[in-house]
């Protein structure tokens, strides 16, 4: 087997082992500065979240376990003027004088970042060189990921009453016409199957939004740019021959990515704040 092929299995096995832990602890924390025009210095706020949020092996590395980032969105929102908190399991972390709550989940639930690593890696290495599943998500899953969204924001609120919530999208990895390149090594099928899954992501995220009162931050911008075969992308794709090399964990927000969310928190921090 080529050297290659060998480093490359080991890294997506440590990325397997990276996304259960992330998954399992809250993100890192931050530091209040106070440089928000619409935030007081020093609110409390508690971001939860999937690997997604939690930027895993993304530099600079604070929680070398799960290879959790320093420079996720909550610490950037945490620039902004608030303090981050984050405890295991991550629910814990709320308490009654949180007035910024942000939750970033779902995508685990419906295999999606591990169906797009899964495939790239058989698509790239040989049929047999990763395990996992990569099972489309059906109308099914989606209702439970809507449901389990819900679920925790109401949680959230009964912990928290005077906290604003914000359910946090994901950002995507393939743009609307599903196209793929040298960084996503997806057959064409497996892309379109990937982006409706994206797509359902994106709308249980808003009809969880709807039914609970929980702000929607929505974070893609210029899908024709940003995506992992963009032209700036704001993702990491898959890269050989150590996936896991420079800028974060395969199909993962990049630096740019994650300013990209901390701004998109910001501006709705700036209509919920502004109007308190």
């Amino acid at each position: 087997m080529p050297t290659a092929d060998i480093a490359s299995r080991r890294s997506l096995r440590r990325l397997a082992a990276v996304a259960a832990a992330c998954t399992t602890a809250g993100i890192a924390t931050g530091t209040a500065h106070g440089n928000s025009p619409v935030i007081e210095a020093g609110t409390t706020y508690v971001a939860l979240g999937s690997s997604y949020a939690a930027g895993p092996a993304l530099e600079p590395i604070i929680d070398i376990d799960c290879l959790r980032s320093g420079a996720d969105y909550a610490h950037l929102v945490a620039d902004r003027g608030v303090t981050g908190r984050h405890l295991a399991p991550q629910i814990d972390a709320v308490t009654p004088d949180a007035r910024l709550v942000t939750i970033t989940i779902g995508g685990n639930d419906l295999g999606y970042v591990g169906a797009l690593t899964t495939l790239s890696c058989r698509n790239a290495l040989g049929p047999s060189a990763c395990g996992g599943a990569a099972t489309p998500a059906t109308a099914a899953d989606l209702d439970r990921v809507e449901s389990a969204l819900a679920e925790v924001v109401d949680t959230v609120r009964a912990k928290a009453p005077g906290a604003t919530v914000m359910l946090v999208d994901y950002l995507p990895v393939l743009d609307a016409r599903a196209e793929t390149c040298a960084t996503v090594p997806l057959a064409p099928n497996q892309a379109i199957a990937l982006r409706s899954t994206y797509i359902g992501l994106l709308e249980a995220t808003r009809r969880a939004a709807d039914s609970t009162g929980a702000t929607l931050v929505r974070t893609g911008g210029d899908e024709s740019q940003h995506t992992a075969c963009g032209l700036q992308p704001w993702v990491t794709g898959f890269e050989l021959p150590n996936p896991m090399a420079g800028r974060g964990a395969p199909y993962h927000p990049n630096a740019f990515g994650m300013a990209a969310v901390a701004d998109s928190v910001a501006a709705g921090l700036s209509t919920d704040f502004g109007e308190q």
